[in-house]
């Protein structure tokens, strides 16, 4: 995703220094270029021989060695994306307030492309007045910062400051260098995974969605600039990062969950596969297996998109999904119209090989008015969301 993306590290000298050569590395497996530029102190907690191996090149040095008569203009005009990691107070003071004392500081105000900082420091040191007015000021300049992570930092205490997963870094440079931010100021609102509707204490009905197309969703929402909140089903995929997110368990919760979310919603994904029925009574004790039969009467469960239907904004733009194994494009259309939905998304689950737990998907995306707009061939399912979303946020 981020071949031939040009991508410039710059470390200065925290203790999280090291960790910065596992992005590197991720950064060259994606097959980005990378040029790193260290500080003189970034030197004290990790060799520059390190990032040289990785990268491919010569890392870039306070004292002005490498080839290049004008290093830090000509390392300005190069890069795509400039990224500080760890961000220091120090480095962080310099760049808000136009300090060029080195390399790295005099290559930031040189720079005008996005640049992302990773700040990492004692807490302290980083919910100080002084510290936060300059993260202020560089958001201000249009520079991104990524927050850092609560945990046990190199003092021995616990707290924020904490160096970020590496993945965080490189979603946030995905987000920022590939991605067009067409859900810029979007609220985004995306269901995912299945429901359980219990029948006693240890058993319930469900049924086989991953959530895996959903959080792609809102992974995908997230990248493109939208505000996104995610409300899933139980899954055994990791929390999203990046974006607030729910927990429920029933259909029920999932309804009230979205309907709380609704009114402020600019764009709601609807991909969760939301039980149809529920046991019409939950027995408070495991049902034991003395009969040979047992009846189990089930009831409907609230149909959550038809619900939303009646509250839906003209400005509102609904996306259902339909897993069909026949008859597709017709109940698609049908759903269309009985769910009031701008768009929505079709794959056929009886191919084995796409859909349900799959990490791969093949979908036809229709329109309101239910005529086929895209077929999206067999491909990643994070590659399908960014072509669902492109498609759907161009059209306006």
């Amino acid at each position: 995703m981020l071949r031939r993306v040009k991508v410039l590290i710059g470390v200065s000298g925290g203790i999280a220094a090291y960790k910065v050569v596992s992005l590197v590395s991720s950064l060259v497996q994606e097959e980005a270029e990378v040029r790193v530029v260290m500080t003189k102190n970034a030197r004290e907690f990790v060799a520059p021989l390190s990032f040289s191996t990785l990268s491919k090149h010569a890392v870039f040095l306070d004292d002005f060695s490498n080839v290049g008569t004008i290093p830090h203009l000509d390392l300005a005009r190069w890069a795509d994306v400039f990224v500080i990691a760890p961000a220091t107070a120090n480095i962080i003071g310099k760049c808000a307030n136009g300090i060029g004392d080195d390399l790295l500081s005099t290559i930031f105000l040189a720079y005008d492309g996005p640049t992302i900082f990773i700040p990492s420091m004692n807490s302290k040191m980083y919910e100080r007045a002084t510290t936060q007015k300059n993260l202020s000021i560089l958001e201000d300049m249009g520079c991104f910062i990524v927050e850092p992570d609560i945990g046990r930092l190199a003092s021995g205490e616990v707290g924020v400051g904490r160096y970020p997963d590496n993945e965080v870094i490189l979603n946030e440079i995905r987000r920022i260098v590939v991605y067009k931010p067409l859900l810029r100021g979007k609220r985004v609102l995306v269901t995912a995974g299945p429901t359980r509707e219990f029948i006693d204490p240890v058993r319930f009905i469900t049924n086989r969605s991953s959530g895996k197309m959903g959080y792609e969703m809102a992974r995908t929402a997230y990248m493109m600039g939208g505000n996104v909140k995610l409300i899933t089903g139980i899954t055994h995929l990791p929390a999203p990062r990046g974006m607030e997110w729910k927990r429920v368990v029933t259909a029920e919760e999932m309804f009230n969950a979205v309907r709380e979310e609704i009114e402020k919603t600019n764009l709601l994904i609807m991909t969760a596969a939301v039980a149809d029925y529920r046991p019409k009574e939950i027995q408070k004790q495991k049902i034991k297996k003395d009969e040979e039969h047992i009846i189990l009467t089930l009831e409907k469960t609230k149909d959550i998109l038809k619900e939303l239907k009646a509250v839906k904004k003209d400005s509102q733009i609904f996306i259902g999904f339909a897993a069909e194994t026949e008859e597709h494009i017709e109940n698609a259309r049908k759903k269309i119209v009985e769910k009031g939905l701008d768009y929505i998304v079709l794959n056929d689950v009886s191919k084995e090989e796409i859909g349900f737990e799959s990490d791969e998907n093949e979908v036809v995306l229709l329109d309101k008015r239910g005529e086929m707009i895209a077929h999206i061939p067999r491909k990643q399912k994070i590659r399908v969301a960014k072509e669902i979303l492109e498609i759907i946020s161009e059209r306006g």
